[in-house]
This record gives C-alpha cells, sequence and structure tokens, in this order.
C-alpha cells in the first residue's frame, strides 16, 4: 500500500457533477485547506456534497462531504461568462475505482502511524549477517549463479542482508473486528550505490460485516486513541486505504486522503518514545497485548465517551488548563454507574437526619434554594464524584500506591479545585494565584482513570513500573515528579491540615 498523493499536490482532471454534467477542474490537495475548483460557463450549484471524476493521471477519485468556499464569474476577452467554484471535501477516495454513492460499503481499513515501529518493535523480521558460515555462502553463490547465469562468488568478507519473509506481526479479535499489524516493505533493485529497503509497519482492521465509511473512520479513531494511549503521545497518521468488498481475486483498495486528518500539535512533545517505556510492547508481547486490546475493545460502546474525553487530555501532552482539569475529573462522571460500588446505605443517624430535612424542605414553596438542598439530600450516600474516583483508585495495586502517598488527598483537592472553577466554591488554597496545581491534578486525575481502565483490561502496572523509564511516557512523567509536586502541595495546604508542611 503506497499512498499516490500527498499534501502540497495539485491535479487536474474531469469531474461529474449529480446532474451528469462533466466539467474540468483542479483538485489541490493541502491538508485542512484542500479544495476543488471547478470550472464551467455556467453557474454552479455549490450545494454538492459528493462527486466523482478522473484525474489527468487516469486515477479514478471520489469526494464525500464537500462544503462550498467560494465562487467568482468573470469575462474572457470573447465576453463570454466563466465561472468557477470551490469545494472543501472531508474525505478524498484514490484508486482504480470509484464510490457509486457515499455510502458504499467498506471491509476493511487500514493505516500506518508514527511510532508503529516502536510499539510493534520486533528485531526478527531484519537482520544482517557478517562473515557467512561457508556452506551458505556456498549455497548464497550457487544459487545466484543459476539465476543469473554467472558466476559469482562470495568473499571472505561478505555480508549478507535479509528479510524473514514475516509479515504478520500481531492478530486479536475484537468487538471492532479483526485488529492485524502486517510488515509492508518496499525496494530498490540493488546497485552499485548500495542496497535499499524500507518497512512501513500497517494496522489493519476487518470488519465482521460492511460498514459504512464514516463508522470505519471512528473504529480507526477508536484503535487510535488506544494506541495513543499506549504509546504516550498523539500519533500522525499515514497510508490510510479502505477495501471495498469485491468478488474479484483482488480486493479493491483506495487511497484515503482524510482532509481534516488529526495531527500533533507543533508544541507538543517530539521526543520519541523508547520501547521500553510504552505501556506495552506489542512486537515482544503479542499475546499479552492482545488480551489487553481484546478486552478494552470488549467494553468499547459503553467507555468510548469517557475514553475519547481522557484522549483529548492526554493527547494535550505538557499543556494544562483549567479546562483540562475540569474535564478530567468529569471523565469519572460520565462513567458507566455499573463500574462504581452500589451506593452505600446510610447509618442510622444520618438516615433519619436525611429523613427530617426532606421533611422539612418539601413543605416550603417551590424555589431554587429548596430544589438545591433536596437534590443534596437526595445523594447522600450515593457515588458522588469523590467516592467515584476513590474506587477507582482502589483498583491500583498497593505497591504502586506506596509510590504514591497521600494521593486521595490530592485527588480529593483536584475535585476542589474543579469544583472552585466550576461552582464557585470556597477553596483552601487560593488556585487562582497562577493556577496552581492544575497540572499536578490534571495529571493525577488522568492517570488513575488510564491505569485503572488498563489493569481491568489486563494490563500488569507492577511490571511495567519495575521495568524502569527514560521518561518519554507522560505516566513515568507522573511518577517520576510526583514527590516534588506533593511536597509543593503539601506547602500550600492550610497550617491547620494534618497533610499540611510548613514553609
Amino acid at each position: 500500500m503506497q499512498r499516490r498523493y500527498i499534501d502540497n499536490t495539485k491535479i487536474s482532471g474531469v469531474f461529474d457533477l449529480p446532474d451528469g454534467t462533466r466539467i474540468n477542474g483542479d483538485l489541490n490537495l493541502a491538508g485542512e485547506d484542500s479544495f476543488l475548483e471547478l470550472f464551467a460557463n455556467t453557474r454552479l450549484n455549490p450545494y454538492v456534497e459528493f462527486l466523482t471524476g478522473t484525474l489527468s493521471d487516469q486515477t479514478r477519485v471520489s469526494l464525500i462531504g464537500c462544503t462550498p468556499s467560494g465562487s467568482s464569474t468573470w469575462h474572457g476577452e470573447s465576453g463570454i461568462e466563466s465561472h468557477s467554484l470551490k469545494l472543501q471535501p472531508h474525505f478524498i477516495l484514490f484508486g482504480s475505482t470509484i464510490f457509486k454513492t457515499p455510502d458504499e460499503p467498506i471491509s476493511h481499513i487500514s493505516f500506518s502511524f508514527e511510532d508503529a515501529a516502536t510499539l510493534f518493535y520486533d528485531p526478527v523480521p531484519f537482520g544482517v549477517l557478517h562473515d557467512p558460515p561457508q556452506d551458505l555462502s556456498a549455497r548464497m553463490a550457487s544459487l545466484m549463479s543459476e539465476r543469473s547465469n554467472q558466476k559469482i562468488p562470495f568473499a571472505e568478507d561478505a555480508i549478507i542482508f535479509y528479510y524473514t519473509g514475516k509479515d504478520e506481526l500481531f492478530r486479536v479479535s475484537t468487538e471492532l473486528g479483526t485488529i492485524t499489524a502486517h510488515n509492508n516493505i518496499s525496494y530498490a533493485v540493488p546497485t552499485l550505490t548500495g542496497i535499499q529497503v524500507d518497512n512501513q509497519v500497517v494496522v489493519r482492521i476487518e470488519f465482521p460485516s460492511a460498514i459504512k465509511l464514516d463508522a470505519a473512520v471512528d473504529s480507526l479513531l477508536a484503535v487510535l486513541r488506544f494506541i495513543e494511549l499506549i504509546v504516550g503521545r498523539p500519533q500522525q497518521l499515514s497510508q490510510i486505504a479502505v477495501t471495498m468488498p469485491s468478488e474479484a481475486r483482488r480486493p479493491l483498495e483506495l487511497d484515503l486522503f482524510w482532509c481534516l486528518l488529526p495531527n500533533r500539535h507543533a508544541r507538543q512533545r517530539n521526543r520519541s518514545p523508547h520501547p521500553m517505556d510504552i505501556l506495552v510492547c506489542a512486537g515482544r508481547e503479542p499475546a499479552y497485548f492482545a488480551q489487553i486490546t481484546q478486552n478494552w475493545f470488549r467494553r468499547h460502546l459503553d467507555w468510548r465517551i469517557p475514553r475519547f474525553r481522557l484522549s483529548a487530555n492526554v493527547n494535550q501532552q505538557n499543556r494544562y488548563s483549567i479546562d483540562r482539569l475540569i474535564a478530567a475529573a468529569n471523565t469519572f462522571d460520565i462513567l458507566p454507574e455499573s463500574v462504581f460500588p452500589s451506593s452505600s446505605a446510610l447509618s442510622a443517624d444520618f438516615a433519619e437526619a436525611q429523613r427530617k430535612a426532606r421533611e422539612m424542605f418539601e413543605q416550603l414553596p417551590d424555589h431554587m434554594d429548596r430544589n438545591t438542598v433536596l437534590q443534596a439530600l437526595s445523594r447522600m450516600g450515593k457515588n458522588v464524584l469523590k467516592r467515584k474516583i476513590h474506587s477507582r483508585l482502589n483498583i491500583l495495586p498497593i505497591t504502586v500506591l506506596k509510590r504514591l502517598p497521600h494521593l486521595q488527598l490530592v485527588l480529593d483537592e483536584a475535585v476542589n479545585c474543579r469544583n472552585h472553577f466550576v461552582h464557585g466554591t470556597k477553596s483552601r488554597i487560593d488556585y487562582e494565584d497562577g493556577l496552581r496545581f492544575t497540572g499536578f491534578f490534571s495529571s493525577a486525575l488522568e492517570f488513575v482513570f488510564a491505569t485503572s481502565d488498563l489493569i481491568e483490561c489486563g494490563w500488569n502496572i507492577e511490571k511495567w513500573v519495575l521495568k524502569g523509564s527514560s521518561l518519554t511516557h507522560p505516566f513515568a512523567d507522573f511518577l517520576h515528579n510526583y514527590p516534588q509536586s506533593l511536597l509543593e502541595f503539601r506547602h500550600a495546604l492550610p497550617a491547620q491540615h494534618p497533610a499540611a508542611l510548613s514553609t
């Protein structure tokens, strides 16, 4: 799968409008600024969401999700009126065929991503053999001589570069479909200038039954968010392709140019993750990674929204804000209620106080304050935000929690800080003084949310912690910086607080 067209490319072609009219146009590929400019002697209907065409090199093209972005009219020297229309597509598909409708079925979607070689690190398929054994050199020389009809001797300092032919690196069946990873090699014929073999790891999702393009892209994003969590940074996507069902021997594969392709922000960390730092190395432990992946997507439908919020947060990397803190706390609130322990029964004293208070306020006239108190009374004993976070914190093993003393206190204060900025609740710490601790609180909430989720999916956090780290994953950063961050936090607590430290 080699991507045919890239950004900053302009291609001319002939395009078919929905009414059957064929007109000339130029397709300009420029990421989110990509557009198709059509030319005609009559004014064009700007509301064309889907159209197809044939480019100058005979490649067929389909443009989906088009929106108008401008038009112009001018008169030539002969006085003939000419018109142009610019359309911005969402998706552009290139290949040997076209989509007949925007809802054509998709059986597979595949893609490569920036850190694929790290996640699927495998030293076996490629290698170099210095001073090969004589019997191997003799066999190679004989084989090459047979094929070239000339004698090709192997000297004593011969070097053999090899690819074992290992194609599939990983396979797992999930609720989304079967997810695989493959080597995708390309090479040039060796010459006196040297030998060149390139490889790109490609991930493929094979759906249980054909689905529409939008749904296929949603599945790609779900897998990508999971990968980004494991690797520890947002990923640049490349070589996206879709496969259409076909009875032909060769499947109909089309290159997908995604105009609004998500990309890592320029200010985000560009340091490549180290194989030791990623949460699981799929190349070295494919069965372990498959188990976690399968369990992760088993509850994808119920967890997709809070996981999406987590992904949006974590992918901001080292950029922290009040909004990120609020979102980090709210991810716990939108988890399925079934993941939390049942609400605890109130003691007799509290239950009686709740009953009396409810009776008193129910007798008052309907008013905002009355209703607010009644709502608060109804939440007594229920899983409010702090209790939800506590229950997820308890999933972490003791050995890890010992490295994070006072973490429950930090999480509780993170909620207090969130409440201050959401509800204006008075806080014990002046959080508006330089927005102190928003980064520390956000990282703590995100760490607990993500690790508790992964642990339930079969991830061994103790094993990961014991490996050590070169700090290329944000969770490793959090563990490493926690003692100093906690120290600064405890100094900021009121003097009467039992965890406070004097300055």
